[in-house]
């Protein structure tokens, strides 16, 4: 079996020298099973060729530190334009960001909004939003969110 905190450990040095801010590793099984590494910078730049030369880096430590028998493909990509946010340094690290947000209990008749993140605290957030014409804020609580994912405003 793939040893994901091994290897998290091991990538360490390419994660802080390549100004990566946040990133995540899975092993997904399948036919072939793929280890992803999931990337996001502070420029938010992950293109081709910086996806490239990471996925080089770090298979050259996984040569070196993977002792499971599994073979694997490794797959390095960055979030997407539409990444979910999975915790609370995620939400905070994307206030100003164009979010879409699914409510467990609707609000004023909403149970998904889209808007920008205004604020964020351990409470709750504000999403400034349109309705119609109209601009409005919503306060949602952080135990009324179902899924908070970056989106992309057309």
């Amino acid at each position: 079996m793939v040893n994901l905190e091994k290897i998290r450990e091991a990538i360490q040095p390419v994660i802080r020298d390549n100004d990566i801010t946040d990133f995540s590793l899975i092993f997904i099984p399948g036919n072939p099973p793929v280890l992803e590494l999931a990337l996001e910078r502070s420029e938010g730049n992950v293109d081709l060729d910086f996806c490239e030369k990471i996925s080089r880096e770090v298979s050259d430590i996984l040569d070196e530190v993977d002792d499971s028998a599994d073979s694997y493909m490794l797959d390095v990509c960055s979030f997407g334009a539409e990444r979910v946010l999975e915790n609370a340094q995620q939400i905070r690290d994307h206030v100003g960001s164009y979010v879409h947000v699914e409510l467990i209990n609707p609000q004023k008749g909403l149970d998904k909004i889209e808007g920008y993140l205004e604020e964020y605290g351990d409470e709750g957030m504000t999403i400034a939003y349109m309705d119609k014409t109209f601009k409005r804020k919503a306060q949602i609580s952080n135990d009324n969110i179902r899924l908070i994912r970056l989106a992309v405003k057309l």
